[in-house]
């Protein structure tokens, strides 16, 4: 009997054991599903870690870009504006000067018109004068022609 018994502990056991190692080889199976699941998410988390990295490596590339960009801009609206005041001063200067040529000539032709006019009053002088000899000697001639006949007359 102590045999039997030993055969049936010992059935028991291998049963135990059989059940143990079933056990054993489901909960490693779990254990590996659980391990590939938690791998394939670690992976895709350290993917997604990578891809938002690049993401913001680019962003921030963009972002210095603009920057750039947006410098450039503000120089070269500087640039313009001090072509716009550059400008603007050499219309002003431009302006004055030929405010002052303007003047200048105003100024000679006024004194161009007051030499014309006394050049006028001269001619118009002259003209009288050439007019009071023109009459003089007319009345020099006629004086003359009188003297002349008189004489002629005491002579006959």
């Amino acid at each position: 009997e102590t045999s039997r018994s030993l055969a049936r502990s010992n059935q028991t056991k291998e049963e135990q054991i059989h059940t143990l190692r079933k056990a054993t080889e489901e909960s490693e199976r779990g254990h590996k599903e659980q391990l590939d699941t938690s791998k394939a998410a670690y992976d895709e988390i350290v993917s997604t870690h990578i891809a938002l990295e690049t993401e913001y490596s680019n962003q921030e590339d963009a972002i210095k870009q603009k920057n750039e960009e947006v410098q450039s801009l503000k120089m070269e609206g500087q640039k313009s504006k001090e072509s716009i005041n550059a400008l603007q001063e050499a219309y002003e200067s431009y302006y004055d000067e030929l405010l002052t040529k303007h003047s200048a000539l105003e100024s000679e032709l006024n004194n161009h018109e007051g030499a014309i006019d006394l050049k006028n009053e001269e001619v118009r002088l002259l003209q009288m004068e050439v007019k009071n000899s023109k009459e003089s000697i007319i009345a020099l001639q006629e004086a003359s022609q009188s003297h002349v006949k008189s004489n002629q007359t005491k002579e006959e």
